[in-house]
This record gives structure tokens, C-alpha cells and sequence, in this order.
């Protein structure tokens, strides 16, 4: 820019000042270069010159190699003339292994106005001294305890205190000690140093410090007298180091307390036994005194406990002085025990405190007592109003309950008494001899409920004595006797027998049957000299196996030395049930008892019982079919049974066998899967090889049965070996009389031996089916002679035909003994085929896969459908039997067939169905089941 005219230009002239270290922002503050330090050079330059100068430059140079110049240049934008400046920018960095010497640097300084004839740029010469000769020197002054802050405050170490150990220290060296550590030893175990040290960064010449923050703790156990040698070393980067030792003397509090001794105190607050018991509340009383020679100010004790059956009520008790070698008994203090607390000792915190003296802390213990209990006998009795005849009185044979009443008079509460009843009569049993209270008031009586005996049945009457045995925890033992009178009841009931009745409610097979209903036999004797009054016989089971239908009998009067059956007692037993079912028959009268008496009943499984019809021998199949049963001949033995029982046989095994030896079994056994009840059999299959030597007229074969549930059961079918001119040998086929003819005489022959087996008339048995019935009739009216007959229908055909018989056998009724007994018997068999009513009937087999049989009485002739509906009222199915005559429907070739198909030929899923008969008004409806 262009010179001002107004504005002299500048002619700087400069001028060296003094130069010196900075070290305060950059360094230890001690104003000296150390070794390891950075610090900023100062410079002071004075300009002489006129006028201002522009653009001022100063650098700083150094060769030496323990010096690093870290900032070497200072600028001024303008510097007035006549101006003196600091050179303040400057910064060097002291190598730390730097010797102590002097350092030379140059400082130059330039400007962009100087004039002809000014030196111009101006260099200056400083030197700047490293580690300067002048050293730390350390001395103690003086040593002392500190204990206003951590301490009691009277300036003494005292045992068991925290105390501050202070060392003043004196720089008495020329030159500042740099990084100062002082650091105290303990040379004994009765103290332990919490802080050893104190640090200093600088620490000036001749200047002394305390060195605060030094921290000592006093061993509680250290004696007073005892001298804790302190050893005291310094170190410091420039100097040292230094070592100085004194003692710190132990000396005992001004103020000291001491336990005196503790109690409680109840004789305002409590019941006044010197005890704290639950419930209760007490003063505990801790005396202290103070042993120390001072006195103490400010002083707070202060009660506390953990226990939680204490409840401190009142904690604080103060002194606001306690004079040296006095002793307090700190009234104030109360706590409160809980009314449940259990008997155990209780200990107490105390602490206490004085703005002059350490803190000191006493524990104390008590007990906590419960008071005691204190039984007395009042009363005792016989009780059988829940287990006996409620008369009052301990019977013969009764089982009551024995009340003791007894009395807690105190002091305290009874705690887990358990009274014990015992007896050494041997009339006597104790079935519940103890009886317990987890508490019991003072002032409360008891009965003690709960002691249960039984009276022997034989016992005579007399008192029996007993003895009430009782412990507490708070007290006792206790010991009470008493004699309660056994009477000797006149009525007596003893229990005989019991078993099951099952011929009006179940099958009649005389045991108890799963899923039957039966009655329940409990014969009892009146052993007693007297009529029993109002009986009551009740039976109850808690097993699961049955469930009682009706369970009470009632007797109003029962005399004395008469047995009953209880006749009226009913059960269920459960459809699983197995094994014995248990029961108890609970009896009792206005004046006896009561009495219980248990019971066991078998539970046997429900069988199927056989019983012989009628056997005969059959050469149809076997033999040469003439009807003729010869030896030499293979037959077939027929052996109908029938199965009377209610159940189906399972598992039936009938077996052939014989004592004649001309007879030889060709095959002895015949199996059934099932035998349905009230279903009679044949048991087709036995075949014999009759000898031809045999010349016996009859043989006698022996059938035995088996099955999984019932028998065995064994039977004896004698057949005979010859019989009348078989069927074949006749002139015409069914010319039974052999009369040349076929006719009625011919079916009334049948008619008089109507369900018997082909063994009484062998000729007889046209169809071969070994029974001569209504097959066998029907037949020979197909083959008459006498008049054109055909082949029935099956629905229109029986009671047609026999009454079409009986008008033919009355036209020709000649009074003779065939007509006499014939005519009867068609009659007879003309009012079994009519039904008094039209009935729909259970269908066999129920249930079924695929198919069923529908039987059915007709009363009156009609058109008759049967249909099949689903759950849901849906036509499945509808069987047309067209017009039907009167008659019993139930034989398979007669009754109503259903194949399980519905309407459209599919096969009908498993289920629940309804089936429906319809005769002209008369409906009736049934249910099947179809498992698949």
C-alpha cells in the first residue's frame, strides 16, 4: 500500500529486554526449564524507532540437541515505535535425560519498512538455563493428630479411632522440589495405614506444608501407653531423597463408656415379672458408665434389633452431657413383643455417640418367656350321640366318645398340648387316644373332643378308669383320672350272615353278577334280654363297585333272641365291576347301639347254565337213510340243549364220548363261538362208527360242556338202537298211520306228539329235522292225497292251515283216540300261532352286520310294511310283506329280513336305527344297533 504522507514511515530500531522461563500453562509452574518439561521462552524488544512498524517477524532458533523448538515464530501486524513487546509464543520442549546446563538460542526479528542504514533484521542472543543449580532441601518442623473430621475430636489417637497423622515438611533448599511423594510407615500392628501418601507437583523453596489427607486407624485392642513408631520418606525428581521418624503415642478417650450391666424393666409397661414375654411391652435398660477423665457432650444411644418379633417403639434416649465417672441407667428405651413370638432370645443393638468421643456400640440379649399354663380337671363323660345309641351312657358293645374337660388357669397360654388318654381295663379298646391344641387360653375350658373307645361286646357293667396324660410346651406334665360306668344294654345286635338275592331283580343264578340288581341279605341276631325299639338298618359302600338302590330297612320292633334277614336292602352292582365289593350295614334302635358291621360280597362274573333236552340218532347224512338206527352204521348223535341262563355262553366246547366199546366216536367235539340265552341247540357234528357186533338196544353217550364262564355241566343221552320202519319203507311218503293215503289222519298223528323229538316217532319226522313241529305238518299237507293242498305260502299258510285242519278233523271226527287227542292238540297249536295283540319284536341278531331278522305278532290279517328309519326320522328303508294272516312271525323263514341296505342297495353305516311296524292302525317302533 502506499506510504501515508501524514504517517512518518517506520525506522524501526530494536532493542533487546530481558528474556526468562514460562512455564505455568505448559510445565510444573516453577519458572525453571527441566529436564522433561515443556516451557515458552520469553523475550522482551523494545522499539526505538519512529513511527510504526508493519509486518514484524520474530523467530527462535536453537541448536542445542536437548532442546525441540515446538512453536519458533511470534508476528505482529503493526508495532508502534517507542513500544515494548513480550515475545509470548515461543514453545521448547526439554528432552527429560537433558543435563543441567545453559541453552543457547537467537531470536531475529524483521519488519517490511525498515529504512536505509537500520539493521534490519535485528538478531538478539538469550541463553536459557536447564535444571539450574538451585536444589530441594527438606526438613521437619513438626508432627501432630488430627481427629475433628474421622475422629472424637479431642486430638489424641485413641484405640479403636480413625485418626489424620499430619507431618509439616519445610523446602529449605534454594530451589523447588518437583513431583514430591511424602508416604508413611507403620513399624507396629496397632495401627494400619488407610492413606500412606500425599503428592505435591511443586513445592516451592522455603515454603512449609502440612501434608493433608494422611489417614491412620487405631487398633481397638491397642493399649493406651502403646508408641506407634511413623518413619516418614520423601522423594522428588530434583532432589531427596529424605527420611525423618517419630511415635504417634496411644492415649484413652477424655470419653470412654463402659457396660455397666442390662436388664428389663416391665414394672410400669408389662406385668411386672422382670420378663419380656410375648404380648408384652418392656423397657430394657442398659447401664453405662463414663470411665474417661472428660466429659462427654451431645450423647445419642440409640436401640435397634433385626428380630422380627421386637418392635421397637422407643429408640432414642439423649444426654446432653455425661460427667466423667458416672453411671446412667438410659431410661426411655421400650419395645413391644409380639403376641405370637416363640420363646427365644432376643438381642439388642445400641449405639452411642458423642460430639467428643468415638462411636461405641453394646449389644444386650434376653429371653423372650411365655408364660406357663396350668391344667385343672373339671369334668368328664361318656359321648355317643355321633358313634353310639345316644343314651349318654357307655354301653356294652357301644363304641363312644370320652370327654375330659379341663381347665387352663394360667399364668399363660397353653402352646402344642396334646392331652393322651389311656386305660388299663381290658373291657376297653382305645381306638383315638390323643387329642391336640397348637394353642390354648388363659382361662379357657376344653372338653377335648375327638378321644373314641370301643366297650367290649362281652364287657360287664362297671366303671373304667382312665387316665388324661397332658404336655405343653409352656408347662406340665399334667396327670388327671376319672371312671366312666359301662352299663349293660339290653338290646344287643350281632351280625349272622350275608349274601345276595337275586331272584326278583337279577337272573336268578343266586350270586351277585356284574351290571345286576340284586338284594342284599344282612342277617342279625338280638343277642339282648329286650325287645330292640325303631331299628334302623342302613348299607352304604364307598368302594365304587355298586351303587345302593334302596339302603335303609326299618324294624319298629325286634325281639329279643330273633334273627332277620334285613329283607328289602337293593343294589346295582357296576357293569365292571370284579373282585368283592365291600359294605357296611350301620344299625340303629331307640334304645341300643349303634352298631356297624362290615360285609364282603363276591362279585361273580354272569354265566350261562345248561340243561338237557332230548338227543337221538340221525343216518340221513352218515348212513343209508332209512331211519333205522343198526349197527354197522355211521350216524349222527343229536344232543339239544338249551342255555336257560340270561347271558350268552361264550366259548361253548361240547365233547362226545361212551362206555361201549362196539361204539367208536368219529368226531367227539362240537364248538359254539356264542350260545345265546334261552336259545336251545342241537349240537350238529357228533358222528359214531356203530360196531356191527353191537348188540346193546340202546347206547348211552355222555355230553360234557364247557364254556369261559359257567359249568362244566355233563349230561347222559341214551339212544336207541332199533327203531319202528323207517319213512322210506312207507307205500306213500308221508302216510304216517300207513293207512295207503295221505290226509288228516297223518297230520293229527303229528299233532299228538307236537315238539317232541323224532325219537318218539321216528316215521314222523317227514322234514328230518329231528323235531316233529309244524315243518313236519306242512310237509305232509303238501303231499295229501285226500284233496289237492299245494305248498303254503309262508305268511298266509299256519293259522290258516290249522284252522283248515281242525274243520277237516271235525267233519271227520269218528270219536276215535286220534281224533280225541289230535283235534285237542291242533287247537292248542292253532291259539300259540294266533297273538292275543300285533307286537313289533326284538330283532335278532341286535346288534348286527349286515343283515337282521324282524319278528312280529299279527293279531288281525292286514297289509304290514316294515320301515327302517336313521336317528334323524329319515326313511332308510321300506320292507312291503303284502297282505299277512294272523300269526307269530319270529322263526328266520317267517319274519321280516332286512340285508343293512338302504332303499338305493348301499350298505347303511354303523349306528343307531329305528325300525317301524305297520298293520292297519297299529304301529309300533323299536330300536337296532349296526356295528361294523
Amino acid at each position: 500500500m502506499p506510504d501515508n504522507p501524514f504517517f512518518p514511515p517506520a525506522s524501526p530500531v530494536w532493542e533487546q529486554g530481558s528474556n526468562w522461563v514460562f512455564d505455568t500453562d505448559t510445565g510444573n509452574g516453577d519458572g525453571i526449564a527441566s529436564p522433561g518439561e515443556t516451557v515458552s521462552p520469553r523475550v522482551r524488544i523494545r522499539n526505538l524507532g519512529v513511527g510504526t512498524s508493519k509486518n514484524v517477524t520474530a523467530t527462535l532458533a536453537i541448536t542445542d540437541t536437548d532442546v525441540t523448538v515446538v512453536t519458533d515464530e511470534v508476528t505482529f501486524a503493526l508495532w508502534d515505535g517507542g513500544v515494548n513487546e513480550t515475545l509470548t509464543g515461543f514453545v521448547i520442549d526439554i528432552d527429560a535425560g537433558a543435563s543441567a546446563h545453559d541453552v543457547a538460542a537467537t531470536v531475529t526479528v524483521t519488519s517490511t519498512n525498515a529504512t536505509a542504514g537500520v539493521v534490519d533484521p535485528a538478531v538478539f542472543s538469550i541463553v536459557i538455563p536447564v535444571l539450574s543449580t538451585a536444589v530441594p532441601s527438606f526438613v521437619r518442623r513438626s508432627e501432630w493428630v488430627f481427629d475433628g473430621a474421622l475422629g472424637n475430636g479431642d486430638g489424641r489417637a485413641s484405640p479403636g479411632e480413625r485418626v489424620e497423622p499430619r507431618v509439616r515438611i519445610l523446602n529449605e533448599g534454594p530451589g523447588a522440589a518437583q513431583n514430591v511423594n511424602v508416604t508413611l510407615a507403620v513399624g507396629d500392628a496397632s495401627a494400619t495405614l488407610a492413606t500412606a501418601s500425599v503428592t505435591h507437583t511443586s513445592w516451592p523453596s522455603s515454603e512449609a506444608r502440612n501434608n493433608d489427607g494422611l489417614v491412620l486407624d487405631v487398633d481397638a485392642a491397642a493399649a493406651a501407653g502403646t508408641l506407634i513408631p511413623i518413619t516418614v520418606s520423601i522423594t522428588a525428581d530434583n532432589g531427596g531423597p529424605w527420611t525423618f521418624s517419630y511415635d504417634i503415642l496411644v492415649e484413652g478417650s477424655l470419653v470412654a463408656f463402659d457396660e455397666r450391666n442390662a436388664w428389663i424393666f416391665d414394672g410400669s409397661l408389662g406385668n411386672k415379672d422382670a420378663q419380656a414375654n410375648p404380648g408384652e411391652r418392656v423397657e430394657p435398660r442398659l447401664r453405662l458408665l463414663n470411665s474417661g477423665s472428660g466429659e462427654a457432650v451431645n450423647v445419642v444411644a440409640t436401640l435397634s434389633t433385626d428380630d422380627s418379633d421386637v418392635t421397637v417403639t422407643a429408640a432414642q434416649v439423649t444426654h446432653a452431657t455425661w460427667p466423667s465417672g458416672e453411671a446412667r441407667n438410659n431410661d426411655g428405651f421400650i419395645i413391644d413383643i409380639a403376641s405370637d413370638a416363640s420363646a427365644h432370645d432376643v438381642t439388642l443393638t445400641i449405639d452411642v455417640t458423642a460430639d467428643n468421643a468415638s462411636p461405641a456400640q453394646f449389644t444386650i440379649t434376653f429371653p423372650i418367656v411365655k408364660l406357663p399354663a396350668a391344667f385343672s380337671q373339671r369334668s368328664s363323660w361318656a359321648f355317643d350321640k355321633d358313634t353310639g345309641n345316644g343314651d349318654a351312657v357307655a354301653n356294652v358293645g357301644e363304641r363312644v366318645e370320652i370327654r375330659a374337660r379341663i381347665l387352663n388357669d394360667g399364668p399363660g397360654a397353653g402352646e402344642n398340648v396334646v392331652a393322651t388318654l389311656t386305660s388299663a381295663d381290658s373291657d376297653v379298646t382305645i381306638v383315638t387316644g390323643e387329642v391336640t391344641h397348637a394353642t390354648w387360653p388363659v382361662g379357657e375350658a376344653r372338653n377335648n373332643t375327638g378321644f373314641v373307645v370301643d366297650v367290649e361286646p362281652t364287657a360287664t357293667a362297671h366303671d373304667v378308669s382312665f387316665t388324661l396324660s397332658v404336655t405343653a410346651d409352656t408347662g406340665g406334665p399334667w396327670e388327671f383320672t376319672f371312671t366312666i360306668p359301662v352299663v349293660a344294654s339290653a338290646v344287643v345286635f350281632e351280625a349272622r350272615s350275608f349274601w345276595s338275592f337275586d331272584k326278583t331283580t337279577g337272573n336268578s343264578d343266586g350270586v351277585a353278577n356284574p351290571d345286576e340288581r340284586v338284594q342284599i341279605r344282612a342277617r342279625m341276631i338280638n343277642t339282648g334280654s329286650s325287645a330292640a325299639e325303631n331299628v334302623v338298618a342302613t348299607l352304604s359302600s364307598s368302594d365304587g363297585k355298586s351303587t345302593i338302590a334302596t339302603a335303609a330297612v326299618t324294624h319298629a320292633t325286634w325281639p329279643a333272641g330273633e334273627a332277620r334277614n334285613n329283607v328289602g336292602l337293593v343294589v346295582d352292582i357296576d357293569a365292571s365291576a370284579t373282585g368283592t365289593a365291600e359294605f357296611t350295614l350301620a344299625v340303629t334302635a331307640d334304645n341300643g347301639g349303634p352298631w356297624s358291621f362290615p360285609y364282603s360280597l363276591t362279585i361273580t362274573p354272569a354265566a350261562a347254565e345248561f340243561e338237557q333236552r332230548s338227543g337221538w340218532a340221525r343216518d340221513k347224512v352218515t348212513g343209508d337213510g332209512d331211519g333205522i338206527i343198526e349197527p354197522g352204521e355211521q350216524v349222527e348223535i343229536r344232543a339239544r340243549m338249551l342255555n336257560i341262563g340270561q347271558v350268552d355262553a361264550v366259548n361253548v366246547v361240547a365233547t362226545l364220548s361212551t362206555l361201549e366199546s362196539d361204539v367208536t366216536i368219529d368226531t367227539a367235539t362240537v364248538t359254539h363261538a356264542t350260545w345265546p340265552g334261552g336259545v336251545a341247540r342241537n349240537n350238529l357234528g357228533f358222528i359214531v362208527d356203530l360196531g356191527s357186533g353191537l348188540a346193546s338196544s340202546s347206547v348211552d353217550f355222555t355230553v360234557d360242556v364247557t364254556a369261559d364262564v359257567g359249568g362244566p355241566w355233563q349230561f347222559v343221552y341214551t339212544i336207541p338202537i332199533t327203531g319202528v320202519t323207517a319213512p322210506a319203507a312207507l307205500a306213500v311218503p308221508g302216510d304216517i298211520d300207513m293207512d295207503g293215503s295221505v290226509g288228516i289222519r297223518d297230520i293229527l298223528t303229528v299233532a299228538t306228539v307236537y315238539g317232541e323229538p323224532a325219537s318218539v316217532y321216528p316215521t314222523a319226522d317227514i322234514n328230518g329235522d329231528a323235531v316233529l313241529d309244524m315243518g313236519d305238518m306242512i310237509v305232509i299237507h303238501a303231499a295229501r292225497t285226500d284233496t289237492v293242498a299245494g305248498a303254503p305260502t309262508v305268511r298266509h299258510s299256519r293259522v290258516t292251515l290249522v284252522e283248515r285242519w281242525l274243520r277237516e278233523g271235525r267233519q271227520m271226527d269218528d270219536g276215535s283216540e286220534l281224533f280225541r287227542e289230535g283235534l285237542p292238540a291242533l287247537e292248542a297249536l292253532l291259539a300259540a300261532l294266533r297273538p292275543a295283540t300285533t307286537a313289533l319284536l326284538p330283532n335278532y341278531p341286535n346288534p348286527f352286520n349286515p343283515e337282521t331278522w324282524i319278528p312280529f305278532d299279527l293279531a288281525e290279517a292286514g297289509e304290514v310294511t316294515v320301515r327302517v328309519y336313521d336317528i334323524g326320522g329319515q326313511v332308510v328303508r321300506r320292507l312291503d310283506l303284502g297282505y299277512v294272516e294272523p300269526g307269530k312271525y319270529r322263526e328266520r323263514d317267517v319274519a321280516a329280513y332286512w340285508d343293512g341296505r338302504n332303499e338305493f342297495g348301499e350298505a347303511v353305516a354303523s349306528g343307531v336305527y329305528l325300525y317301524e311296524i305297520r298293520a292297519g292302525a297299529q304301529r309300533d317302533v323299536r330300536r337296532m344297533v349296526v356295528r361294523k
